[in-house]
């Protein structure tokens, strides 16, 4: 779990420097690049977290692919539902955070039904 938290960490630091402490005005590549550049350490969490689910035991396999079932439906409702919103002429601001936080927040609350169901 050590690899997924540093993996984190990284994410956290470069979403929160902004791109203008980094990169100049007017280097639009450059600012795109940026952007983009939480995706590597991204890439090493999604690493991270295969490798954990390959050690787990059957049981905890089980339960976090059903987490994911859960993480993933929600977060497809989100976007979905604030499209529907937007196509009827409402601003949604931050839509793409909020389907990330919702399918997250699903994510979370299944793993913790399933734990509680699982220690009965």
């Amino acid at each position: 779990m050590a690899e997924f938290f540093a993996g984190m960490a990284a994410v956290v630091v470069l979403i929160l420097i902004p791109a203008d402490t980094v990169v100049p005005a007017g280097a639009g590549g450059w600012r795109l690049a940026w952007a983009l550049a939480p995706l590597v350490p991204l890439l090493w969490v999604c690493a991270a977290v295969v490798r954990h689910v390959m050690r787990v035991d059957e049981l905890q396999r089980r339960m976090i692919l059903g987490a994911t079932g859960w993480g993933f439906g929600v977060a497809m409702m989100t976007a979905i539902a604030t499209a529907l919103v937007r196509s009827a002429g409402v601003a949604v601001d931050g839509a793409e955070w909020l389907t990330f936080a919702a399918g997250m927040a699903a994510f979370a609350l299944a793993v913790f039904a399933a734990s509680l169901r699982a220690s009965r």
